[in-house]
């Protein structure tokens, strides 16, 4: 996230979806943020491509949908927003599909149950009565200077 990039999302009127500053829709610079969290990432489940720095294997579907159910239960009783982040190239395979199906038709179950795209969630959010209470300055760190390595 750079001071140009945050610009740049202003300019053509448009809201990010990539920090986890906050567990509801803040602004930064004027770009509305929806925040995401890991544990709700599609990614760190199930990304795997058997490269050295992949932790393991896939995990199995059902854990994760039962972490995912009770993230629901407690977010939606608190009256809070859940953002399920979904790649279509790790969760476009069966068993990641029948896990959304399963999540999706536990959430829709529920009456007061808003089921939205992150833009849509972003656009309502703009304009709530909460747009700029939870703005915040986006603040590059300072440079640091490189240190000197060497025997004492």
């Amino acid at each position: 996230m750079t001071p140009h990039m945050l610009a740049e999302l202003r300019r053509h009127g448009l809201y990010d979806s990539s920090l986890m500053g906050a567990d509801h829709p803040y602004e930064m610079e004027g770009v509305v943020e929806v925040p995401v969290q890991w544990a709700i990432d599609d990614a760190v489940h199930f990304k795997f491509s058997a490269l050295p720095t992949d932790r393991g294997p896939p995990m199995a579907p059902g854990p994760v949908l039962e972490g995912w159910l009770d993230e629901w239960a407690a977010l939606h009783r608190l009256g809070q927003m859940m953002t399920v982040t979904v790649h279509d190239w790790i969760s476009g395979r069966a068993q990641q599909l029948v896990l959304l199906e399963r999540l999706l038709a536990r959430v829709t179950a529920e009456p007061e149950a808003w089921v939205a795209t992150v833009g849509e969630v972003a656009a309502h959010h703009a304009a709530s009565a909460n747009a700029g209470r939870f703005a915040v300055a986006a603040a590059p760190p300072e440079p640091v200077e490189p240190r000197r390595l060497g025997r004492g």
